[in-house]
């Protein structure tokens, strides 16, 4: 019997136990009403004499007890009565069936008393199969519940995956597109006898791929001689005597070509990914030259793009200014004075890149969504960590818990939710462990960072230097590489191991997790097609890659006219003039947005959250520089 149908006998119990006792509460009330028997009025009256009959001298008495004492007086006091007494009236019985409502009544409420203890038998035998019921229904509603959280998690990886797809095609097209338009400016460049010599340079370009093609799809080496066409190979007629009877030589092939290949679509992954990066490798593994490739890349990709540094050595880094650039002073922690905002005056001057990357996350949060997403898209903000490892050792060892704790609440915030406003972080270090780092081991941070590792081991004057054992780490971590693909990507990392070992490989290897598997491949060569240039001139670059490529395919530099520098300079608003009219009067203080609109009287009708706009667009254009502090952003001008 089913949950249903034990509630339907129920409810059908208790609407006839509830019946049931109101009828018998109603005939008990009948039972109690009134008189069942005859009562005697009778008054005494000696001699006859009527005064001794009066109304308040009459008396009654159940009709059966005056007949008895009247035919069978027994005691003295009988005999008076059965002598003396007088019989008025006989008063009738007001309820002569009493005594069949109180049967009725008993009949009723126990009638309701045993379908009760039936129903409690009943409900003590349907118990075992009642709680099968529920517990079957509890886990059909967990069932429910787990998938719907799945769905719901399925869909978000999938919109995921649909950014990344739609990312990466994006890159390609850009690429695309870059490349035939310094093609099509470098053909126009060529006379007709040299476009004739790599019209013909294409052709068998696109002929040996052909062959390779073919070659792989049916696993046989291609009956085709050097200076054949593939129409000369399939001419029936000429089968046994060749018109080029040459020595056939067989294409080399690569073993690791494909390896290179991923290398190439990892590194490419980093420029187009919206997350933040953790880069984690060993000193001596080309991290650093992988890193330059990387900003050089995303700076060609985002023009507009800031990136700001917090170093731990004065280096110069591809696309950052040297006034975005702070290298970070671990001996003056030594030094911390004990006032809590002479503290963090110094914590903010050490870490300065971190508060202004920190501001503008800010300030973009309380943008609309439309708007976040320009932002995003056109003018990323990224912020450079580096050797983050050394500089949390430090922060960690000098700064209190409350000031630690509020630095590492700003790096979180940036990770997880960051992406959404165009900033990110790319923590270079060399440990992979995110609690080294000061940042929880948790699903969220891991989810939220796009983790790549590098590795490379290379000899000098006798002595190995680099190391390998970061990307094992890597890999061998349960959170970021399954069991399922571990094997895989063992078996990659020894084969490219023992081949840098044995100097077959002359470039590091890199790991990275992004993506639907983890992947391992080998860093193409970047050495020269990287730089550390901070303000770049692209024109010049595109005139550099023609002279490069003619040099390299044709074996001659054209000469190139210099084309004259422009220089835009950015209009100010109104009240952006305004603000930095105002900040002279006090160039070398942090001021608040309430300076503003309690003093001046141009913006006192404003809000703060303009003006903390205002602070932002001012500092995106170098005017000045911005901090958060006690729940508010400061700006101060640093360029009249």
């Amino acid at each position: 019997m089913d949950t249903n149908q034990i509630k339907k006998e129920a409810r059908l119990n208790n609407i006839v136990v509830g019946g049931l006792l109101a009828s018998g509460a109603i005939a008990f009330g009948v039972s109690c009403y009134g008189r069942q028997v005859d009562l005697i009025e009778y008054c005494f009256k000696p001699n006859n004499s009527p005064q001794f009959c009066t109304p308040d001298k009459r008396y009654l008495m159940p009709a059966p007890d005056f007949t008895r004492i009247s035919n069978d007086p027994l005691t003295d006091e009988d005999r008076i009565i059965a002598q003396k007494a007088t019989r008025l009236r006989i008063l009738p019985a007001t309820n002569p069936k009493k005594w069949l409502w109180g049967s009725v009544s008993v009949g009723f409420i126990g009638t309701a008393y045993g379908l009760s203890k039936a129903r409690e038998r009943k409900l003590i035998e349907y118990l075992p199969q009642y709680r099968e019921t529920v517990k079957q229904s509890w886990v059909m509603t967990k069932l429910a519940n787990w998938q719907q959280e799945r769905h719901v998690m399925l869909n978000a990886y999938n919109d995921d995956r649909k950014r990344q797809y739609a990312a990466d095609l994006d890159f390609q097209l850009w690429q695309f597109g870059a490349d035939r338009a310094a093609r099509s400016k470098q053909l126009s460049m060529l006379s007709p006898e040299e476009i004739a010599i790599f019209h013909e340079q294409a052709q068998a370009q696109a002929l040996a791929q052909a062959q390779q093609q073919m070659q792989e799809a049916t696993g046989q080496p291609i009956a085709q001689l050097p200076g054949q066409s593939l129409d000369e190979v399939t001419d029936p007629s000429d089968k046994v005597e060749g018109e080029f009877v040459k020595e056939a030589i067989a294409p080399a092939t690569d073993q690791f070509s494909e390896y290179c290949r991923i290398g190439g679509s990892i590194i490419k992954s980093m420029v187009v990914s919206d997350k933040s990066l953790l880069i984690a490798s060993g000193t001596g593994t080309g991290k650093s030259t992988t890193e330059q490739y990387f900003l050089q890349q995303f700076v060609s990709r985002y023009p507009q793009s800031e990136i700001y540094a917090l170093l731990n050595k004065n280096d110069d880094l591809f696309g950052v200014r040297r006034d975005l650039l702070v290298v970070f002073s671990p001996e003056a922690l030594l030094e911390m004075p004990n006032d809590k905002e002479a503290r963090m005056a110094l914590i903010k001057q050490l870490l300065a890149p971190l508060y202004t990357v920190y501001g503008i996350f800010l300030t973009r949060k309380q943008k609309p969504a439309s708007e976040r997403k320009r932002l995003k898209e056109s003018h990323p903000i990224r912020l450079v960590l580096g050797d983050w490892y050394g500089t949390y050792q430090e922060l960690q060892a000098r700064l209190n818990k409350d000031e630690l704790q509020g630095v590492l609440s700003m790096i979180r915030q940036i990770i997880t939710i960051g992406r959404d406003m165009g900033v990110g972080l790319v923590v270079d270090t060399q440990s992979a462990n995110l609690d080294s780092l000061g940042l929880a081991n948790d699903a969220s941070i891991r989810q939220s960072l796009d983790i790549f590792s590098q590795g490379f081991i290379y000899y000098e004057e006798g002595e190995e230097k680099g190391e390998l054992q970061t990307i094992r780490l890597m890999f061998d971590n349960k959170s970021i590489c399954s069991p399922e693909d571990r094997v895989a990507i063992a078996l990659t990392y020894n084969l490219l191991a023992d081949a840098i070992k044995d100097a077959k490989l002359k470039t590091p290897i890199i790991f990275t997790s992004v993506g639907s598997r983890p992947r391992l491949g080998i860093v193409p060569e970047l050495n020269g097609e990287i730089g550390t240039k901070n303000n770049v001139d692209w024109n010049d670059i595109a005139r550099q890659l023609n002279v490069q490529y003619l040099r390299s395919e044709f074996m001659f530099a054209p000469e190139i006219e210099p084309e004259p520098k422009e220089v835009n300079e950015v209009a100010l608003t109104e009240a952006q003039s305004l603000i930095i009219q105002y900040a002279k009067e006090k160039q070398k203080e942090w001021l608040t947005p309430s300076f503003f609109t309690n003093n001046k009287e141009y913006f006192k009708s404003w809000k703060s959250d303009r003006i903390i706009e205002l602070f932002s667009q001012l500092a995106e254009l170098g005017y000045g520089e911005t901090i958060s502090a006690h729940g508010t952003v400061k700006f101060k001008l640093i360029r009249p």
